[in-house]
């Protein structure tokens, strides 16, 4: 596509809806796409985890009327504030009629009921029962997930006999639950190119994973036994698995959901063992785990070198990684939980079975080395009227400190203004943490960010961000200190029930490595990246509608100017006459390098999320379907193709298919009885 027409199609588009716009999504897809576009990382694990929790609070929604349920705080678009909110409205006007009866609670709009709207439900509220075997076994409900994928077109590693298994994702996964008081799961995964009861997977499945979590039993608050994540405070002292942060919303704290399941799929970054947080008198809570877990990890000649998160076991390297090292973790929480106040401590020891030597890079300097670790901390939280004041303070034996605070006030017309700063030593070691970053680790990082929402005149509603950062050593990409700044405008207007129209700009500028004249000397080069989106979104009746129009400029000292651009169009349609639900999308890309790169959030089956980056020039086209023949039986199916004209081979290493174009298909079955 000709620069000329692209810019002219964007343009037309943004024309028609710059008068309008937002950054509060009206879906959890929606969400997750913001989030992944301001991590700049595709995140696909993390993003199933996601979906694996919007699917599991679809099949057991929140009572509303339920004020006791923590449930609803755990979620990032929510948090404590808004549940607090609901809670006061209740207890001034009686429990719900309807989940409309949102939209007239303080602090609730129109965006955040519409992504609650399909995980929760208003009834009056269950008595407590008696917990026993008979009523768990009488009254739950099982959930079997069973699933394949995979590629058409044969890569690499299968033609030249480098994989050991056939090309196909197999997995399954079966859950019982009794109300919120028992939960139980058990899930098998095989990735595309691992043995299946064969070779050196003779056990079957790749990897197995289930827990079994109990609720509200006398003192303990929650129990769980297998594999698990752990959440505290603001994330800087301890946290597993997916942490996103409220930035789509105006809102950079974290909502910690303490000890919670881990994702079925998830292969890296849980916790494997026991967990329990316990009721104390004076309003404390105390959570005490224990993990023991297999890691994947690098050895060269006798040394650790790395822990590996791949997860994939495929090729003769891949699988002498597979469980190299034991890790343990054990600690404890300490919280103390008021009306406006609280306030934790937490305290955890992790101890390698090997001792850890980072490669002797340059940017390897600060890396953590050895075989135990140590970290501690304290997060608090303090309300007054309509001010939110958080943060969080933590350490490790390696003398480097870290810590996070903020603060955010709520105005009136739903509107906030928040800012946060954050100080990493480059000598804090933690294998466990997630706080808000620009980098991928807890170090080596200081920043201020400020961000603001508000509705302007129209009904235009808008959430700013700016955020400024210095790296004061030098790390992976770049061999010398640097600094950054971001920013990122949101925009969104409801023209009617049916119509949203949102325009989203976001600028990062950034330090990296560049080579002179392509020779192994590097230099420090500044880039610039802009990344501008429209998206209009049309519901009439059954049929929904999406159109998205990307552009991206790159620009780098050493490189110079690179663009792409991206447009598709979504449409679904809900059949009445028979339990069918099909969506298909056609989109076109022209990115002149990785640096230009788009991003686009897909529909999937059911516990899966996918949000590919696109380069080079091409197309690509999907469709997806749900039918359920039965009232307990959905059966989906995904089909999609991704075409560059003119190539004669797609990917690289032993994932690169011949020819100019990837066909990619998955069938699920699930059943709730």
């Amino acid at each position: 596509m000709h620069g000329a027409v692209r810019h002219i199609i964007l343009l037309t588009f943004i024309a028609f809806s710059s008068a309008m716009a937002q950054n509060i999504p009206t879906s959890w897809t929606a969400y997750i796409e913001q989030w992944q576009e301001a991590q700049e990382d595709d995140g696909t694990a993390s993003m199933e985890e996601w979906a694996e929790l919007y699917e599991s609070l679809r099949e057991w929604p929140i009572n509303l009327n339920d004020t006791a349920n923590d449930r609803l705080s755990e979620l990032p678009f929510m948090g404590p504030e808004r549940c607090r909110l609901l809670k006061a409205y209740i207890e001034q006007s009686g429990q719900l009629m309807s989940v409309d009866e949102l939209y007239v609670v303080n602090g609730f709009d129109r965006q955040t009921v519409d992504m609650l709207r399909d995980i929760v439900v208003v009834q009056p509220v269950a008595p407590p029962d008696t917990l026993n075997l008979r009523t768990i076994m009488r009254h739950g409900h099982s959930n079997l997930l069973t699933g394949a994928g995979g590629n058409i077109e044969p890569a690499r590693g299968y033609r030249e006999g480098k994989y050991e298994g056939d090309p196909y994702r197999l997995y399954m996964r079966y859950q019982y639950r009794y109300r919120d008081r028992v939960h139980f799961s058990l899930s098998a995964d095989k990735d595309a190119g691992e043995a299946f009861f064969s070779g050196s997977q003779r056990q079957g499945f790749d990897f197995y994973s289930g827990f079994l979590m109990v609720n509200d039993i006398g003192v303990v608050s929650r129990a769980i036994v297998g594999h698990y994540n752990v959440q505290f405070g603001q994330g800087l002292t301890l946290w597993s698995g997916f942490a996103p942060y409220g930035a789509a919303i105006g809102d950079d704290s974290r909502n910690a959901r303490g000890i919670c399941p881990a994702s079925a799929f998830a292969e890296q970054g849980y916790m494997q063992g026991a967990a329990a947080t316990i009721k104390l008198p004076l309003k404390m809570n105390f959570s005490a785990f224990y993990s023991n877990s297999a890691r994947d990890a690098t050895i060269e000649n006798g040394l650790l070198r790395s822990i590996s998160n791949s997860g994939y076991h495929r090729t003769a390297t891949e699988i002498g990684h597979k469980d190299a090292l034991r890790e343990q973790n054990y600690g404890v929480h300490l919280q103390y939980v008021a009306d406006n106040f609280e306030v934790g401590a937490t305290l955890y020891h992790t101890l390698l079975s090997d001792s850890l030597v980072p490669r002797p890079y340059v940017y390897n300097e600060y890396a953590f080395a050895g075989r135990e670790n140590i970290n501690g901390g304290v997060d608090f939280r303090y309300r007054h009227r309509n001010m939110l004041v958080y943060g969080e303070a933590s350490f490790s034996p390696s003398g480097g400190c870290a810590a996070i605070s903020g603060v955010r006030l709520s105005l009136p017309m739903n509107q906030s203004i928040g800012l946060s700063a954050r100080h990493y030593a480059v000598n804090y070691h933690n294998l466990y943490s997630a706080p808000l970053s620009i980098t991928s680790g807890p170090n080596n990082e200081q920043g201020l960010r400020l961000n603001y929402r508000t509705t302007l005149p129209f009904g235009i509603k808008a959430v700013a961000e700016v955020d400024g950062y210095r790296l004061p050593a030098m790390r992976y990409g770049i061999y010398a200190p640097s600094t950054g700044m971001r920013y990122r405008l949101s925009l969104n207007r409801q023209m009617s029930r049916q119509i949203l129209l949102t325009l989203t700009y976001s600028h990062r500028g950034a330090e990296r490595n560049g080579s002179i004249d392509d020779s192994a000397e590097y230099v420090v080069e500044s880039t610039t990246r802009r990344y501008l989106t429209a998206d209009m979104t049309c519901d009439i009746g059954n049929l929904h509608l999406r159109t998205r129009a990307a552009q991206c400029w790159h620009n780098s000292e050493a490189k110079g100017f690179s663009q792409g651009f991206l447009l598709h169009q979504d449409v679904q349609y809900t059949f009445e006459s028979m339990p069918l639900v099909f969506a298909m999308r056609i989109l076109l890309f022209d990115a002149d390098n990785y640096d230009a790169r788009l991003y686009a959030a897909e529909q999937d089956v059911a516990y899966q999320l996918s949000s590919p980056s696109f380069s080079g020039r091409g197309m690509r086209y999907y469709l997806v379907a749900r039918y359920s023949p039965l009232p307990a039986l959905t059966i989906s199916a995904k089909y999609a193709v991704t075409i560059y004209p003119g190539e004669e081979n797609i990917g690289s290493g032993y994932e690169q298919i011949e020819g100019d174009h990837r066909q990619q298909w998955k069938l699920q079955l699930r059943w709730n009885f």
